[in-house]
């Protein structure tokens, strides 16, 4: 073969660094809530411009957007306590666009707290329990079944009676949230020592490490992905559980807004609520996956 039909030998990649963490599409995650959230908007605005032409009060069943905002908005400020500033309407204030804002603010930042509470008790219980389910056999042949068993339950079904028993309070929502967030990072904990590399502990082993030390070292460590990964998933059930906490006599937070909201046959409000709950949840479960992601770096 001659000289001129060989083909140069083409330059070889350089290899991506080990340190190197792909990118997520935080981005495009964003781009499609605000996609849904149109396509949310224009759909009720065509269903609300067909039922003003059909009942008499559209406003009690759907109404469009713009009677939404220039009502509902200003709705909420009857919620609003006056711990953020200004002069609510239950002590003489003006109902404005302004107060029903604060309303919502401030309902929020208590549901966030009551959340946050939960979300961190449940994760920690729940990943100590799976550990120690899975490194004592009676105690998982014992109480793996009541774990499996827990997960089937009618939670949302459930929140009454946590009401009952701790009273409308903020600790029964929090209790609430971490009866149902337990199981879920429990058995995610289980999963992830079931996954273990088995050369990984038999390597500690060889090097002198005991028992113990695997336990209170090794393994922590490696289930750390496969609890992260749950995470997101725990972090959305425990904002529908607080909700529905919320909807039993507590007197404040957004699902003790929604749910006054609805007595009052106020869709205007209601929707305005629905909004500032989806923006709401997906700028926390945006963070706790950033977080996640710093924190499990070393694994990827």
């Amino acid at each position: 073969m001659s000289a001129r039909h060989v083909r140069p030998a083409r330059p070889a990649r350089p290899a991506r660094p080990a340190h190197t963490v792909t990118p997520r599409r935080t981005h495009g995650s964003l781009v499609a809530l605000l996609v849904g959230l149109v396509v949310f908007a224009a759909a009720w605005q065509v269903v609300a411009t067909w039922y003003a032409g059909r009942v008499d009060h559209p406003e009690y069943v759907m109404p469009d957007l713009l009677h939404a905002v220039q009502h509902g908005l200003p709705g909420l400020s009857d919620y609003y306590s006056g711990r953020l500033g200004g002069t609510p309407p239950a002590e003489g204030g003006d109902a404005t666009a302004w107060m029903g804002v604060l309303a919502l603010v401030d309902n929020a930042l208590v549901s966030l707290g009551r959340l946050v509470t939960g979300l961190v008790l449940g994760v920690a219980l729940g990943v100590s329990l799976g550990l120690l389910m899975s490194w004592s056999a009676p105690l998982r042949a014992a109480f793996g079944g009541l774990a499996n068993l827990s997960r089937m339950l009618p939670l949302l079904a459930l929140g009454p009676l946590f009401t009952l028993w701790f009273g409308a309070n903020s600790v029964a929502s929090i209790v609430f949230i971490v009866f149902c967030v337990a199981p879920i990072m429990l058995m995610a904990t289980m999963t992830g020592v079931e996954r273990l590399d088995r050369d990984q502990v038999a390597y500690a082993r060889t090097l002198g490490a005991t028992r113990r030390q695997v336990w209170s070292r090794i393994v922590p460590r490696a289930v750390v992905p496969e609890v992260a990964g749950s995470l997101s998933v725990a972090c959305v059930l425990a904002w529908s559980v607080l909700l529905a906490s919320e909807l039993w006599g507590i007197q404040d937070g957004i699902g003790w807004m929604m749910g006054q909201a609805l007595d009052f046959t106020q869709v205007g409000a209601v929707m305005v609520i629905a909004v500032g709950f989806i923006v709401l949840t997906f700028v926390i479960v945006q963070l706790l996956q950033t977080g996640v992601r710093r924190a499990t770096r070393w694994a990827e």
